[in-house]
């Protein structure tokens, strides 16, 4: 380390030396110290002449970019998002009563804004257009470093897919004390536009006792008429924190609602503990209506896990203590625990629900989804709808799913209800 630090001060006492004895001989040359050194000298257009040099790299690299996407998009018959026209971005435009969400730089914005206490109470928050995390288009300048005190270090486009998208809003809860809610409070309308190839990678090892992570991480407004399609969300938990996670939203609250939304793309992850994951919301204590599901979830427990935990684990919702109405899933749920903690593993597994508490309905809904589980254990119970310690039949009201979509170890409880159900 020491011999480290010596290296880079020689090369820094090098570069100086070398800008000096520069300096001398253009002064022995005839060349003034102003000339050098000045508004207009040489070293000022040298500087001037780097970030021409670094915009136009900028630049160059946005429009092969475009370029790329061009040829994918003609190649492959596609044309996903067009090109974002903002002349404030990262600034939400005001237009009639709503704020206008127009491009990558807003959204950004908007998340952070969430986060740090602007709840956006009896506010409407439409987005613009269609914007896709990968494509150039949906930005600005792709390439900005400008969002730093965002919590993005480096150009924007390239960390977004790399580290992933900070969620909007926070809820935690912190020792011997209520839930700290930071979430929005307005109405986000997602005015029938899609969110493509959104990314959230995180390593939970937090000193905060609840985990909500999702597109909105906690919402306590209203958020309709939204789109998510080819996500991806790669995430574990190595400490014991009680974690809700969706796709759309982490922890729908009393007064949240979410309606006419849906889901696709992929969730990996590896958790220590308890807690309720879903493909759109991972906990409901509002209200979900008219929503669907076709996300991938691969669930597994961690090898440092070293407490009892409880998954409640859904294909649409993870666990809803409310009436759901009108949901739909057909995607895949793997519960794949490692062999040498399924001794420490309960689950309640749902295609539509994981659980569904006694005091709520799950109505008009319907699933065509596969369920497998590969931990041997008789702590897993499973069922093609949903879970529940009641009748199912009182909390079932209409709903139907496909034969067939279960493959799970032998010492699993299968719910024993019939192939198509009516409540």
């Amino acid at each position: 380390m020491y011999q480290e630090k010596e290296r880079k001060n020689e090369k820094g006492i090098t570069l100086i030396a070398l800008i000096i004895t520069i300096i001398v001989l253009l002064i022995l040359a005839g060349v003034s110290l102003n000339a050098i050194v000045g508004e207009n000298g040489i070293l000022n257009r040298a500087t001037d002449a780097s970030e021409k040099t670094k915009f136009a790299d900028k630049n160059e690299r946005n429009n092969l970019d475009k370029m790329a996407e061009l040829i994918d998009e003609t190649v492959n018959e596609t044309n996903t998002v067009e090109q974002v026209k903002d002349e404030k971005p990262g600034k939400l435009e005001n237009v009639g009563d709503e704020k206008v969400i127009n491009s990558i730089e807003d959204l950004i914005y908007f998340a952070y804004s969430v986060t740090n206490g602007i709840t956006y109470e009896g506010e409407k928050i439409k987005l613009g257009l269609s914007l896709d995390f990968n494509s150039s288009k949906s930005y600005v300048d792709p390439y900005t470093e400008s969002y730093k005190e965002y919590g993005y270090n480096g150009e924007l486009k390239t960390v977004l897919n790399e580290s992933g998208f900070i969620p909007i809003g926070k809820i935690t809860r912190l020792p011997d004390e209520d839930k700290t809610n930071i979430g929005f409070k307005g109405t986000f309308d997602g005015n029938n536009c899609k969110i493509y190839n959104l990314k959230i990678n995180q390593n939970i090892n937090l000193s905060e006792n609840y985990v909500s992570l999702g597109f909105f991480s906690v919402n306590n407004g209203e958020i309709k008429n939204l789109y998510i399609e080819k996500s991806k969300f790669n995430i574990e938990i190595t400490t014991n924190k009680f974690h809700a996670i969706g796709i759309l939203v982490g922890h729908n609250v009393d007064d949240g609602i979410v309606e006419n939304c849906a889901v696709e793309g992929k969730i990996d992850i590896i958790t220590s503990y308890s807690g309720n994951i879903g493909g759109l919301c991972g906990a409901n204590d509002g209200n979900v209506k008219s929503c669907y599901s076709s996300a991938d979830i691969d669930t597994k427990r961690s090898e440092n896990a070293n407490e009892k935990g409880q998954l409640r684990f859904g294909g649409v919702v993870g666990a809803s203590s409310k009436n759901i109405d009108g949901i739909y899933f057909n995607g895949s749920l793997i519960l794949n625990y490692l062999n040498n903690n399924i001794l420490d593993t309960s689950a309640m597994i749902g295609g539509l629900v994981g659980y569904v508490s006694n005091e709520s309905k799950l109505i008009n809904s319907y699933s065509v989804g596969f369920i497998n589980s590969s931990c041997d254990v008789d702590d897993i119970q499973i069922g093609p709808l949903s879970f529940s310690y009641g009748d199912f039949g009182k909390i079932c009201e209409n709903c139907y799913y496909l034969r067939d979509t279960i493959n799970a170890s032998q010492n699993n409880k299968i719910s024993n209800y019939p192939a198509i159900r009516h409540g």
